[in-house]
């Protein structure tokens, strides 16, 4: 089965070693890179013909109807089964002729002559050291997250905070609220924020035994 790249932050590589994070959500994009239609959207196992989800007027209430998807948009991701290698921030090195690799996400760059910080774009795969498996997909508004599934997206349920010489541990009791910050913080420039409430594929997975 074909392998994909999938881009992540550095908090969200974190987040995947931890085993906190084992959920993501990316925008759902036609052909021609735009946002369906309000009033459509296809589940993950359309086939193009016969299985497409066609919302009701409120968008709520999903039906099966037999006809052609003229809105069929396959997962850019892959389907359930699908592996996704992630691409992370890393850097590169040579000390006393030999070539070192080492990730962002493990701790701080070094910094110093013969250092190389590479962005996750550019990261090939053979210096991927995480790959997923995809379980599950489906197609939902953003703001249908619930608070469980903005937790499984990796959002650290503690934060330190510090006033004067003393730091302590805050409780996150509302995860899906500092999801909607992260959402915006990446994606609000690009014309998708927690208000326009776009379509997202709903993508969750399980890191491969043995990474």
């Amino acid at each position: 089965m074909k392998e994909r790249p999938i881009l992540f932050s550095t908090l969200m590589v974190q987040a995947i070693l931890d085993g906190r994070k084992t959920m993501t959500r990316r925008i759902v994009k036609d052909r021609a890179g735009r946002q369906p239609s309000l009033d459509f959207a296809c589940s993950s196992h359309c086939d193009g013909w016969n299985q497409c989800r066609i919302l009701s007027g409120n968008g709520t209430s999903p039906a099966i109807k037999k006809l052609e998807c003229r809105y069929h948009i396959s997962c850019p991701c892959g389907q359930v089964g699908s592996h996704l290698w992630v691409r992370e921030t890393w850097y590169a090195s040579e000390v006393d002729k030999k070539y070192l690799i080492g990730y962002k996400a493990d701790g701080d760059i070094p910094h110093g002559q013969g250092y190389y910080v590479r962005p996750s774009i550019f990261m090939p795969r053979s210096l991927s050291r995480i790959t997923l498996e995809i379980t599950d997909i489906r197609v939902e508004r953003l703001r249908d997250i619930t608070e469980e599934d903005a937790k499984k997206e990796g959002k650290d349920s503690t934060w330190l905070t510090t006033q004067g010489a003393v730091t302590w541990k805050v409780q996150n009791t509302n995860a899906r609220y500092e999801f909607m910050k992260l959402w915006d913080s990446i994606n609000a420039k690009r014309g998708y924020s927690w208000e326009s409430n776009p379509w997202v594929w709903v993508i969750e997975f399980k890191r491969e035994v043995g990474q």
